[in-house]
């Protein structure tokens, strides 16, 4: 029988403050000590720690309460994800990616049986995985507020001591770049009327971007925060100073979005909680969207050096360009050495195509790019689809035509003609000419999903 967390030497409750505090705190204590549990039971002495970091590390995860077979004990959904570092002992085999998937699915189920719907993510390593973490946002936050939900308090001590001023810039911008593509996600909400609630889903969606938006400008800044709630305040003390450096768009309107979706977030409360009129989510959504470009071309342009510019998305789109194409050679090829190790002797006919596109960039930035270019046009996309039958296509007359702000019809389509080009290198299937932005965003989502996703290449 496996020791629960609770029985650990050293282990203490959480204060809880309010209502909603106590249910997350709740939460928290149920899935660590399912997940150390489950953990102990499989790998028995080679367990040398567990770790849980990300939101619900900082007790910053969303849930709410959905109903169940039994009205006195309501069903909690969680849509933050929970994720654990699994430490095993130096001499101890790691195990494959799709076992940890299995023991994520068991934890899962048993966390199910609770009242809890919840996605695990499991990761094995050893020590030494640790002691080289990089100067990165995700170092950073394991070390300051990572928590060892089983074995020794000071494994976390093992982390180097990164302070933000030293974190990466280029760590910042890809986190941007990750968030770009996830709005693709649209894709697989329409026809919408399939969905149980799609505005919800773009409401999350919303709130994640403004935050790691805030998360992305604040590590350039050198003021970088692990916690929402710290971050917000950070971002409220660069707005007092905003004359003394230039930004990509008024740092007074980006700090009252970012507090609207920090209150949503860990309060559930003001504008956007749960419930938001669809009208301004899409509004939102589409503010975020063009300012995203602007942001990703501020920090583009902080890396390439020389003297602030145009930030307008038209004017990022070719700054990105000249970043993929200054890309390292050896950060190329590693890339593309994963990509080939990932698909193997089945991908094998692609390489002479994949050789030509080394000239271009790495797979993950040729990802990137076409997000980029895809994600800018999105609500002129759906805006010009007729006979949409769906909650956000009735909504899409809150979308305002990015036209007059960009460029003309011509250049908007080579535009997305240019997304399917990149996206198109990297497939087995190269997308054909009369593709539709659907059809690009759907196989982006597909090579991002399996070309970038865990791994750095």
């Amino acid at each position: 029988m496996s020791t629960p967390v609770s029985a650990y030497p050293g282990w203490r409750p959480r204060p809880a403050a309010d209502a909603l505090t106590a249910l997350r705190h709740s939460v928290e204590q149920q899935v660590t000590t399912v997940v150390a549990a489950e953990c102990q039971q499989q790998f028995g002495h080679e367990l040398s720690a567990v770790i849980l970091t990300g939101s619900m590390a900082r007790s910053e995860a969303t849930l709410r309460s959905v109903p169940s077979g039994n009205a006195a004990f309501p069903r909690i959904e969680l849509e933050s994800d929970a994720e654990f570092i699994v430490i095993l002992s130096d001499g101890a085999r790691l195990p494959r990616r799709e076992m940890e998937g299995a023991l994520a699915a068991d934890c899962e189920r048993e966390l199910r049986v609770l009242g809890i719907g919840i996605h695990i993510d499991l990761s094995c390593c050893h020590r030494t995985y640790l002691r080289s973490l990089p100067p990165h946002i995700f170092t950073y936050e394991l070390r300051a507020r990572g928590r060892v939900v089983w074995g020794k308090p000071e494994t976390l001590e093992q982390i180097p001591d990164w302070r933000p001023a030293q974190l990466e810039l280029e760590d910042a911008w890809r986190l941007l770049c990750n968030r770009t593509v996830e709005q693709l996600q649209i894709v697989e909400d329409l026809p919408l009327q399939s969905r149980r609630d799609p505005h919800e889903r773009l409401r999350y969606r919303l709130i994640k971007l403004y935050l790691d938006m805030a998360t992305s400008l604040l590590v350039f800044a050198g003021m970088y925060a692990p916690g929402y709630r710290q971050r917000c305040e950070n971002l409220g003390r660069l707005r007092a100073n905003a004359d003394a450096q230039e930004w990509p768009f008024p740092l007074a309107w980006f700090y009252e979005r970012v507090r609207a979706c920090t209150e949503a977030k860990l309060s559930g409360a003001g504008p956007l909680a749960a419930g938001a009129d669809p009208g301004l989510v899409l509004a939102w959504w589409r503010d975020a969207l063009e300012n995203l470009q602007r942001l990703q071309g501020w920090e583009l342009q902080a890396m390439l050096g020389g003297p602030a510019g145009d930030y307008a998305p038209t004017a990022s789109c070719e700054r990105f360009a000249a970043w993929r194409r200054a890309q390292p050679w050896q950060q190329r090829l590693r890339g593309w050495l994963a990509l080939v190790r990932r698909t193997g002797w089945r991908g094998m006919r692609l390489w002479p195509r994949w050789a030509r596109l080394t000239m271009e960039g790495s797979p993950r930035y040729l990802i990137y790019q076409a997000a980029a270019l895809l994600t800018l046009r999105l609500p002129e996309y759906l805006e010009r689809e007729d006979g949409e039958q769906s909650p956000v296509g009735q909504s899409a007359s809150n979308f305002t035509a990015l036209a007059e702000e960009s460029a003309a019809p011509k250049r908007r389509e080579s535009g997305e003609a240019a997304a399917a080009e990149l996206v198109g290198g990297l497939s087995p299937l190269p997308l054909s000419p009369g593709a539709s932005w659907r059809d690009c965003a759907a196989l982006l989502l597909h090579q991002y999903r399996g070309f970038l996703q865990d791994t750095r290449a």
